[in-house]
C-alpha cells in the first residue's frame, strides 16, 4: 500500500525498510555478544526503543487514515520515532560493545602480566592441605 501511495504522490521510497534492517541487525549483534550482566541503563534503552516502535507503528496507521494532506507531517514524525529506536539500540549495542572491549585488554593485561612475572597460568599446580597438616609443615620449619 505504501508503494502505491508513493507512486501516486511522487515521493521519495520510504525508508523503512532500510531501517528495520538496520533494527534487525542491531539485535543480531547484541545477541552475538557475550552477555553482560544488565543493567538499569540497558532497561532504559529497551524500553524506549520498544516505546519508540509503538509510536512508529501508531503514527503509520494514522497517516494512513488521514487525509493525504495531512499524512506528512505525520509520516515524519512516524521516521523520527524510528531513528529513535534504531539510536537507542545502536546505543545499547555500543555499550556492550565497549564493555567488552574493555574485559578482553583487561585479559590481555592479565595474561601479559603474568608472562612477564615468568609465571604462566597454565603451569600452576595446586594442592589440597588439611588445615592440621598445614600447620605441622609450618611448625618443622
Amino acid at each position: 500500500m505504501t508503494q502505491k501511495l508513493e507512486e501516486l504522490f511522487d515521493l521519495a521510497p520510504a525508508p523503512s525498510k532500510e531501517i528495520t534492517e538496520a533494527l534487525e541487525t542491531a539485535n543480531q549483534i547484541e545477541s552475538a555478544l557475550p552477555q553482560v550482566s544488565e543493567d538499569t541503563l540497558d532497561k532504559e534503552l529497551d524500553e524506549i526503543a520498544g516505546q519508540a516502535m509503538e509510536s512508529f507503528e501508531n503514527l503509520q496507521s494514522l497517516g494512513m487514515n488521514v487525509e493525504a494532506r495531512f499524512s506528512a507531517p505525520i509520516f515524519e514524525a512516524a521516521s523520527k520515532m524510528l531513528g529513535h529506536a534504531v539510536t537507542a539500540k545502536l546505543g545499547k549495542v555500543q555499550k556492550k560493545l565497549k564493555q567488552t572491549e574493555i574485559l578482553l585488554k583487561m585479559q590481555k593485561m592479565q595474561h601479559d602480566m603474568n608472562k612477564d612475572s615468568g609465571v604462566e597460568a597454565d603451569t600452576i599446580e595446586a594442592q589440597v592441605f588439611d588445615r592440621n597438616e598445614l600447620l605441622k609443615t609450618f611448625r618443622k620449619q
